[in-house]
């Protein structure tokens, strides 16, 4: 699953910037369409630190992460304050000379190609090698962890099982405790995806 993620952001890094030169609206709509088709790929990180996690540890890691989701929409409010012109913004006035919206494009276009840097960090989660029989490789990435951390892991002391295919399905979403857990999450999930995006899309509208 990198290459997915590693083709994600190229989308995003380079249509993004590609966009900011764009000079027709069709043209403008179609690079930033594929700026959206990227943004499917750059949340592979996401699954893989979830298959990485224990358990006990899995919802308030994942939880802890969303807070980068937060503070990259400030930045980006904060680039179009500065980039754009407008009665509140830094560069109000007669005399405005705002930096325009391509500049702004551009800045956001910079995370994502800076992250392109981190590839080589990046490990495929132990987790799906074993679940696709690839026990050899979900070893040899734990002993990577292993020694990146200064944890002395002995490579004889442990064996990566396949896991036991999943037959359940989506009912097991509904069976049991699952129930009120699964209502629980979808509730949650529509009631701030409803929030976040009402404040991003008809707020400069107001």
């Amino acid at each position: 699953r990198r290459p997915a993620f590693v083709l994600g952001t190229l989308f995003v890094a380079v249509f993004g910037v590609a966009s900011a030169f764009s000079t027709r609206l069709v043209a403008m709509l179609i690079l930033r369409g594929l700026v959206g088709v990227g943004i499917g790929g750059i949340t592979v990180p996401f699954d893989l630190l979830a298959e990485a996690c224990p358990p006990a540890l899995r919802g308030v890691v994942l939880c802890a992460i969303w807070t980068h989701w937060t503070l990259g929409s400030l930045g980006v409010i904060g680039a179009a304050w500065a980039c754009l012109d407008g009665p509140n913004g830094p560069v109000a006035g007669e005399a405005a000379n705002p930096l325009g919206w391509r500049v702004l494009t551009l800045i956001a276009s910079i995370p994502p190609a800076l992250s392109l840097f981190g590839i080589c960090y990046l490990e495929e989660s132990p987790a799906w090698l074993a679940a696709r029989g690839r026990a050899d490789d979900a070893k040899a990435i734990v002993l990577r962890a292993a020694a990146r951390n200064g944890v002395p892991l002995d490579a004889d002391a442990f064996d990566v099982a396949p896991e036991e295919e999943n037959t359940e399905g989506a009912k097991a979403l509904f069976r049991g405790g699952n129930f009120k857990r699964t209502m629980c999450v979808w509730t949650l999930s529509l009631t701030a995806q409803c929030a976040y995006y009402g404040v991003v899309l008809f707020l400069p509208l107001s």
